[in-house]
C-alpha cells in the first residue's frame, strides 16, 4: 500500500512546484501545476498603501518591473523575510524595479506597527480583508510575485530560502534582462508532469513492528545472553530468570506479544523472594516496579535496587548499554529539584558523570548498519536530550573526536546541538522581536546544523532520525531550494514508514506560522488516514492534525473547527479503523485489545463531544463505562467530568428543562435560571454527576444574584457551605472544603484548578488569602485564572520561589513578570477588575497598577478560577476567606 501524501515543496520554490493528487491515478502519482497567473497579466486591482492612499497596480508599476512581497504577522517566515526583501530592494535601488511589501489579513494597526518596527525603506501596503491576496491567487505566506515591465507575471515563489539574496537576486537580474522565466517554469512543469513521486510502499516498508523485533533481538542479547555468560546463576531460579529476562526484552522492545508491566513485576517479585541476587534480573524487576509505581514506596525501593545493579554491572562486565540505561534512571531520579524527598545533589552529580562517560563509551559501539544496534544510539541520544543546554556543547566537543568511528551518531548529536543553539540565539518571540544579532546567530547555527545532519543522513540513510531533524531545518528556510520539508519527510519515511516524529514535525511545519495552512494539515492527515495502516500511527496523523488545528491560536473558530463539514466524519472513520484493528488483529493479546479499544473510544468520544454529537458520545461513554482514558483526553485537553456532564445533560430525560435553564443564564436572567434549576433538581431520574453539577451551578448563580441585588460594596462569600465544594467546578486536581471553610486544592500532573461556575461581569473585586501548604516540591506559581467558555485566557499569578508576580495573557505570561517577594507562605490578595484594567494587591501592597490586559475581549464571558498549573502531583494550596464585591470606577480604595 502506498502513502498518498501531499508533499510540501521547499521554501522559495515557485508555485509552479505546488503539488496536488490527481484523482484516479494509481500508485500515489503526484502531478505538478502552475500558479494561475504565471505567464499572464494579473487582473486589475486597487492597492491600499499604508498611508491610506489608493493606487492601481499599473500606476505603481509605471514602466518598471514590480516585486510584491505578501506576508502577515501569523507567518513566522513572513516576518523573517521583511528585512531580507528590504535589503534586496536597496541592492537594486538604482534599477528599473519597484518593491512593495503587502501585509494581508492583519488589522491596520498591527500591520503598521510591524512596518514601523522594521523601519523598511520600501513602500508598504495593507490588505486587511485579504481581497488583494485572493484576487492575485496567493495561497501561502510569505509569497513573492514578480511582474516584468510589460505587466506579465514572471515569478511566483512562496516561502523563504536561506540564500534568498542570491536566488531571488538572480531572478530579478533575469527579468530585468528580458528573460521569460515564466515560460521556462511552465516548460519545466510540462517536462516534470509525467514524474511520479513514489512514497514508501506500506506492505514492504520498514515499520515499527520490524523495529520492535530488531530491538527485541538486541535486548535479548544484552539481558538473556549476558546473564547466561556473566550472571549469578543458581538452580533455584535459573530457568525462570531466563524466561523473565526474555519477557523483559520483549517489554523493552514494545513487542506485540509482551506481557504487562504488572505481570512482569509479579514474576520478578517471585525471583526476589527466592533470593535471586543477579544484578540484571534485579535491575529488570526494579524497572517494572518503578514503572508501575503502585505506592509512594515503590520508586525509592526500585532506585535502591537499580543503584546496586549499576555497581555490579561494572564489576561483572555487563554491556555498556545496560550501565548507561541504569545510570540515566538514577540521574533523572536524583536531579528532580522539585521533589524535595528524592533530590540529592551529590548523587545527581555522581550519576551525571557516569552517564557522561558511559554514553561516550557507547558511541563507537553503535553500528549504523544494524537496526538492532539502534537501541544503543537512541540510548545515547536520549541522554543528550536530557542534558542541560549549557552542557551540550561540551558533550558534542568530546563526542566529535569519535566522528570517524560513528559519523551517524556524532553528527546527529551535533545537528541537534546546533538547532538548540539556533533557537536559543533567536529567542522564543515573534520574528519582529528578534535582534539583528539574534538573526545572525540563528542563521549561523542553522547552517551548522544542516551540515552536521546532512553528514549524519549520508552516513546512515536507513535510519530516519537525521532526515526528521532536517525537516526543522527546512521549515526555517535552512536547506537547498530542492530539498524542502517534503524531501526530508520522504527520506525519513523511506527509512521507517511510520516513524512518528517525522509526521509530527511535518504537521508542525505546515502551521500557518511557518507558511503552511490548516487546509494543508487536514489534507495531509486525510491522506495518511487513507493508507489504512492501523498497525502503526500513520492514520492517527489525521486526528493529530485536527487537534493541532483546534488548538492553534491562528484558527479563528478554535475548538469548533471539528464542526466544519466532513471533519468529524473523517476522524470518526479513523477511530473506527483502529477499533476494527483492535477487534480483528489476531496477534494482539486480550489486555492490548482492551487497552486499544478503550483508548480509541475515548479519542472518538472527545471528538464527538467537541462536534456536538452528544448521542454518539453517550453511546461511547457507556461502552467505556463512563471512564475515559486519560491520554487521549489530555491531548485536547479535556476533563472527564466536564464531558460526562455535557453529554448526559443533553441526552437525559430532563434535557429540555436543563436547556431552558441554560438559555436563561445566557440571557442573564439569573433569578429565573435559579428557579428553573430548582425545578429540575426535584426529579430523581438525573444522572448523579449531572445532579451534582446542576446543584453546584445553582449555588454559583445565587452568588451572582446576591451580588447583583446587593448594595454597592457589599461582599459576597464564595466559600462552599458543605464538603461538596458547590459553586466551583473542578478543572484539574482534587478539591475539598476544610473545616475552617477554606477551599483546599491538591495537585495532579495536570495541575489544580477550580473554576467558579458563573460569570461575575466586567467589574468586580476579589479578595482572600492564598496559603502554600505541604508539598514534596518547592512552592510554585499560584493565583487566579480567567476563563472564557472553554479555556484560560488570562492569569494573575505569583511565584514565591522565583519571586515574581505576573498579570497578562496566559500564553505570554512570562513576558509580564515583575519582582515580588512574599513575607511568608500566607499571602493576602485583592484583585480589582475594571473592563480589562487590573489592579493587584499582595501582602497589602499594590504590586500591579492599572494594567491593561492584552488580548482582552470585553464581549466574552470571563469566569474566575483559582489554583495553579503544576505539572506534578501532591502539592497543596489553600484559598481562605474568598469574597467578591461589585466595583465601580468612582471607588477610591487603595
Amino acid at each position: 500500500m502506498l502513502l498518498p501524501v501531499l508533499p510540501r515543496v521547499a521554501p522559495a520554490i515557485a508555485f509552479a512546484a505546488c503539488c496536488v493528487l490527481t484523482p484516479g491515478v494509481s500508485n500515489a502519482q503526484i502531478h505538478l501545476w502552475s500558479h494561475p497567473l504565471l505567464g499572464i497579466k494579473p487582473p486589475p486591482c486597487q492597492i491600499e498603501l499604508s498611508d491610506g492612499s489608493q493606487i492601481t497596480l499599473p500606476q505603481f508599476r509605471s514602466d518598471n518591473a514590480v516585486l510584491l512581497y505578501f506576508w502577515n504577522t501569523s507567518s513566522e517566515l513572513g516576518l523573517m523575510g521583511l528585512p531580507k526583501i528590504d535589503a534586496i530592494a536597496q541592492r537594486f535601488s538604482d534599477r528599473r524595479i519597484r518593491f512593495l511589501a503587502v501585509n494581508t489579513g492583519d488589522d491596520l494597526d498591527e500591520a503598521n506597527r510591524s512596518y514601523e518596527e522594521f523601519r523598511l525603506s520600501i513602500p508598504t501596503a495593507v490588505d486587511p480583508s485579504g481581497d488583494l491576496r485572493r484576487l492575485l491567487s496567493v495561497p501561502f505566506l510569505p509569497s513573492i510575485l514578480m511582474i516584468d515591465k510589460s505587466g506579465i507575471v514572471q515569478v511566483a515563489d512562496y516561502g523563504l530560502h536561506r540564500d534568498l539574496n542570491s536566488t531571488l537576486g538572480g531572478k530579478i537580474e533575469a527579468v530585468l534582462a528580458g528573460q521569460s522565466l515564466a515560460a521556462e517554469s511552465l516548460r519545466r512543469i510540462r517536462d516534470e508532469s509525467t514524474k511520479v513521486y513514489v512514497l514508501p510502499p506500506g506492505d514492504d516498508a520498514y515499520t515499527v513492528r520490524q523495529l520492535s523485533e530488531d530491538k527485541y533481538q538486541y535486548h535479548h542479547r544484552t539481558l538473556v545472553d549476558s546473564y547466561k555468560k556473566l550472571g549469578k546463576r543458581n538452580a533455584r531460579w535459573d530457568t525462570d530468570a531466563i524466561a523473565f529476562l526474555d519477557e523483559t526484552a520483549k517489554s523493552f522492545a514494545s513487542k506485540v506479544d509482551r506481557k504487562t508491566d504488572e505481570a512482569l513485576e509479579s514474576i520478578g517479585k517471585t525471583l526476589m523472594d527466592r533470593d535471586c541476587d543477579d544484578p540484571v534480573v534485579r535491575y529488570a524487576y526494579a524497572v517494572m516496579l518503578y514503572r508501575n509505581n503502585r505506592d509512594k514506596h515503590a520508586r525509592p525501593k526500585a532506585i535502591t535496587i537499580i543503584e546496586q545493579s549499576h555497581g555490579d554491572f561494572s564489576v561483572l562486565g555487563y554491556p555498556t548499554h545496560l550501565k548507561l540505561a541504569a545510570a540515566r534512571m538514577l540521574w533523572n531520579f536524583y536531579r528532580d529539584q522539585d521533589n524535595k524527598k528524592q533530590y540529592n545533589v551529590k548523587k545527581a552529580k555522581r550519576y551525571l558523570d557516569r552517564c557522561w562517560h558511559q554514553s561516550l563509551e557507547a558511541i563507537p559501539i553503535d553500528d549504523p548498519e544494524s537496526q538492532q544496534s539502534r537501541v544503543v544510539g537512541e540510548n545515547v541520544l536520549g541522554f543528550f536530550s536530557e542534558l542541560p543546554p549549557g552542557l551540550r556543547g561540551n558533550y558534542f566537543f568530546t563526542a566529535n573526536k569519535m566522528k570517524d568511528l560513528s559519523p551517524w551518531l556524532v553528527n546527529l548529536i551535533g545537528g541537534q546541538m546546533h538547532l538548540d543553539k539556533a533557537w536559543q540565539a533567536r529567542g522564543n518571540g515573534w520574528a519582529s522581536e528578534v535582534t539583528p544579532e539574534g538573526w545572525k546567530g540563528f542563521e549561523d547555527h542553522l547552517q551548522r546544523a544542516e551540515n552536521c545532519l546532512r553528514r549524519a543522513w549520508k552516513a546512515c540513510p536507513e535510519r530516519p532520525h537525521a532526515a526528521t531533524e532536517m525537516i526543522t531545518v527546512a521549515m526555517a528556510g535552512g536547506t537547498d531550494a530542492d530539498e524542502g520539508v517534503d524531501f526530508w519527510f520522504r527520506q525519513a519515511t523511506e527509512a521507517q514508514f511510520d516513524y512518528w516524529p517525522a509526521y509530527a514535525k511535518w504537521l508542525h511545519a505546515m502551521r500557518p506560522r511557518w507558511g503552511g495552512s490548516h487546509n494543508e494539515m487536514l489534507e495531509f492527515g486525510q491522506q495518511c488516514a487513507a493508507t489504512g495502516r492501523c498497525d502503526g500511527d500513520v492514520p492517527y496523523a489525521l486526528c493529530d492534525a485536527v487537534i493541532r488545528i483546534m488548538r492553534d491560536r491562528h484558527n479563528p473558530v478554535g475548538e469548533r473547527y471539528i464542526q466544519k463539514p466532513g471533519v468529524y466524519q473523517a476522524v470518526r472513520n479513523v477511530c473506527n479503523q483502529y477499533l476494527d484493528e483492535a477487534q480483528n488483529n489476531e496477534t494482539l493479546q486480550d489486555w492490548q485489545r482492551s487497552n486499544m479499544k478503550h483508548w480509541w473510544r475515548s479519542m472518538w468520544l472527545a471528538f464527538a463531544y467537541h462536534a456536538g454529537q452528544y448521542q454518539e458520545a453517550r453511546r461511547l461513554l457507556e461502552l467505556i463505562e463512563f471512564k475515559p482514558h486519560d491520554d487521549p483526553f489530555g491531548k485536547f485537553p479535556l476533563d472527564a467530568d466536564q464531558v460526562i456532564f455535557a453529554v448526559m445533560s443533553r441526552t437525559g430525560p430532563r434535557k429540555n428543562q436543563i436547556a431552558e435553564a441554560v438559555a436563561a443564564i445566557q440571557s442573564k436572567q439569573y433569578s429565573a435560571a435559579v428557579e428553573k434549576l430548582e425545578a429540575v433538581l426535584q426529579n430523581d431520574d438525573l444522572y448523579p454527576l449531572v445532579a451534582d453539577r446542576l446543584e453546584s451551578l445553582q449555588v454559583a448563580l445565587t452568588w451572582r444574584v446576591a451580588l447583583d441585588q446587593s448594595d454597592h460594596g457589599t461582599e459576597i462569600s464564595l466559600l462552599p457551605s458543605d464538603d461538596r465544594v458547590l459553586g466551583w467546578e473542578k478543572v484539574s486536581g482534587e478539591w475539598i472544603r476544610r473545616p475552617s471553610g477554606a477551599i483546599r486544592g491538591i495537585s495532579q500532573t495536570t495541575g489544580m484548578i477550580a473554576r467558579c461556575q458563573v460569570d461575575f461581569g466586567p467589574r468586580w473585586e476579589l479578595s482572600g488569602e492564598i496559603v502554600h501548604g505541604s508539598s514534596p516540591y518547592a512552592a510554585w506559581d499560584a493565583g487566579i485564572f480567567l476563563y472564557d467558555s472553554n479555556e484560560v485566557t488570562h492569569a494573575v499569578l505569583f511565584n514565591p520561589t522565583e519571586r515574581w508576580v505576573a498579570v497578562g495573557p496566559m500564553d505570554d505570561l512570562d513576558d509580564h513578570q515583575k519582582p515580588f517577594k512574599p513575607k511568608n507562605n500566607e499571602v493576602p490578595f485583592v484583585i480589582r477588575m475594571n473592563d480589562g484594567v487590573v489592579n493587584v494587591w499582595l501582602d497589602y501592597r499594590r504590586v500591579v497598577k492599572d494594567k491593561q490586559l492584552e488580548e482582552w475581549n470585553p464581549a466574552e464571558s470571563h469566569f474566575i478560577a483559582i489554583g495553579a498549573k503544576y505539572h506534578y502531583a501532591d502539592a497543596v494550596l489553600n484559598f481562605r476567606d474568598l469574597r467578591i464585591r461589585s466595583w465601580k470606577p468612582f471607588d477610591a480604595q487603595e
